[in-house]
């Protein structure tokens, strides 16, 4: 226990620079958004609903 805790205290000490900043933004960014659809989990929210309505729905949940 001690042997693996002096090692970590010696590699950080080493190394101190594992985590490399990303200085350069990406020139796009790509957003994602799982909606589910199976048995109505997330939407639509009843089977009953007309076309607009679960337009309406759909809307509001990408606008969240």
């Amino acid at each position: 226990m001690n042997r693996i805790f002096i090692f970590l205290v010696l590699f950080i000490l080493i190394f101190p620079n594992i985590q490399y900043p990303q200085s350069n933004h990406p020139k796009r960014e790509l957003r994602a958004a799982w909606i589910a659809t199976v048995v109505n989990l997330d939407w639509p929210s009843s089977p009953d609903l007309t076309t607009d309505q679960q337009e309406k729905e759909l809307v509001s949940i990408l606008d969240k």
